[in-house]
C-alpha cells in the first residue's frame, strides 16, 4: 500500500469512527452548518436529523412517482425519509453509508415509521455495490467532501444512474483562501473542511466524469466559526447522457 492510500485509509477510518459516534450520540456534528430548510417538509424526521446537513438537494431533484433515488451518504435516513414521500410506494429509496452505527440508526428509524420502500446499506461512495445504470437519481448531502478520491466517486455516480438519469448535490466547497494547517488538521477534515475543494476543481471533476447538462443551482455561506466563512455550500446538478453506456472504471 502507498502511503498516499495509506493516508486515505487512515483519514477514512478516524472520519469513520466520528460518524459512529455520532450516530451513539457520544459526540456532536461538530459544527452547527446544517440547513434547516427541510423541517417544514413532508416526510421530515426529527429523530433523523443529526445536524449534518449543508444543503437541500431535494428542493431542486424534482423526484417522479414510481422512480428509484439513491441517497450518498444517508446517515440517519433525514433526506431518505424524504425523498419518499415523492417517489411514492411504486418507487424506491436506497441509502448508502460508510459508517455502521449510521446504518443501523437509519434501518431503525425506516422499521419505526414502516418506510417499506426504503433500504440502506453499508458501503464506500467510491466502490459502490450497487449494479450499472440500477437508479433514476442520485442524492446527496454534505458527504462527497469527506471521500479521499473525488474523481472515483463521480465516475461511479455515472456507473450507477441509467442512461438520462440526473444527480442533484449539496456540498462544502471553498471560495477564497484557507490556511494550509486548517485543511491538513484530521479534525478539521472530519468536519467537512480538509475535504472541501474549490468550485472550479469540484465542476472539473463532474464534467470529466463524463455528465452533461452540469449547472450550479446554488452556492451561499454557512453557519461556521469566521474561520472557515471561505467554505461554501454549492448545490449542484448534471445528467448521464442519453444511450451512454461507457464509463471510466479507473
Amino acid at each position: 500500500m502507498s502511503a498516499t492510500a495509506t493516508l486515505d485509509y487512515s483519514l477514512e477510518e478516524e472520519i469513520r469512527a466520528k460518524y459512529n459516534a455520532i450516530a451513539k450520540g457520544e459526540l456532536d456534528s461538530g459544527f452547527c452548518m446544517a440547513d434547516r430548510s427541510s423541517e417544514d417538509t413532508c416526510g421530515y424526521e426529527v429523530a433523523a436529523d443529526l445536524n449534518l446537513s449543508c444543503g437541500f438537494p431535494l428542493h431542486y431533484t424534482r423526484i417522479q412517482p414510481g422512480e428509484i433515488v439513491l441517497d450518498l451518504g444517508s446517515g440517519a435516513g433525514l433526506d431518505a425519509f424524504i425523498a419518499r414521500e415523492h417517489t411514492g410506494s411504486s418507487g424506491r429509496v436506497i441509502g448508502l453509508d460508510f459508517a455502521p452505527a449510521m446504518v443501523e440508526k437509519a434501518r431503525m428509524h425506516a422499521a419505526a415509521i414502516g418506510a417499506n420502500n426504503v433500504e440502506f446499506h453499508l458501503g464506500n461512495i467510491e466502490r459502490m455495490p450497487f449494479e450499472d445504470a440500477c437508479v433514476d437519481v442520485v442524492i446527496s448531502n454534505c458527504t462527497l467532501n469527506l471521500v479521499p478520491d473525488k474523481n472515483a466517486a463521480y465516475r461511479q455516480i455515472f456507473r450507477v444512474l441509467r442512461p438520462g438519469g440526473r444527480f442533484v448535490i449539496a456540498d462544502v466547497v471553498i471560495d477564497g483562501l484557507i490556511a494550509p494547517d486548517v485543511l491538513c488538521a484530521a479534525e478539521h477534515y472530519a468536519g467537512c473542511v480538509a475535504g472541501a475543494l474549490k468550485v472550479g476543481q469540484y465542476m472539473d471533476i463532474i464534467q470529466r466524469a463524463g455528465f452533461e447538462h452540469i449547472q450550479q443551482l446554488e452556492i451561499k455561506s454557512m453557519n461556521l466559526p469566521r474561520e472557515y466563512e471561505v467554505l461554501k455550500s454549492l448545490t449542484v446538478t448534471g445528467r448521464r447522457p442519453h444511450g451512454n453506456t461507457r464509463y471510466e472504471t479507473t
